[in-house]
């Protein structure tokens, strides 16, 4: 009963969250330029910070008018998902929402971050690129430890290939 109770009580939440932030959708910049992977960081980290334990944090990304790839957007949620609930080593792992949204109106890419209903920050990404997140260095200088766990953000770069 206790289960039931809590998943109703999330449904509400979620709901609530979705019909509160979908009226702040025209606050988002068509013009929003990326801002680089160490700002992506800070953001997510922020938001999860802002967040805590018993809030939601919902993700929407929208393509850009030059987005090509039919799973970039896809692939953006998944990064900046992973990074929140897996790549950051913090207890209580946030209740993170994920949704596919309509074009930005911009050149580029955004993940939208919304904390308790209400916009938090906008993430730009450049066309059919992923979004920059973890370790800002080149994957060539990485250590086994630092590919390990970039490979949790982007685990398509270290499948094998096929022949």
């Amino acid at each position: 009963m206790r289960g039931i109770l809590s998943i109703a009580y999330l449904f509400i939440i979620v709901c609530f969250t979705l019909i509160i932030g979908l009226g702040q959708t025209n606050k988002i910049k068509p013009d929003l330029i990326p801002r680089g992977c160490e700002y992506n960081n800070i953001a997510l980290e922020g938001a999860r910070k802002k967040a805590g334990t018993r809030s939601v944090i919902i993700l929407i990304a929208r393509p850009g008018k030059k987005d090509r790839l039919k799973a970039i957007s896809e692939r953006r949620l998944y990064t900046a998902r992973a990074y929140l609930t897996s790549y950051l080593t913090l207890p209580d792992e946030p209740t993170v929402v994920t949704a596919n949204g309509e074009n930005s109106g911009g050149l580029y890419g955004v993940i939208e971050i919304y904390v308790t209903g209400i916009l938090f920050d906008s993430l730009a990404s450049y066309p059919n690129y992923e979004l920059g997140l973890g370790s800002c260095d080149s994957l060539e200088s990485d250590d086994e430890d630092s590919r390990a766990k970039r490979s949790l953000l982007y685990p398509w770069l270290f499948r094998p290939k096929k022949i």
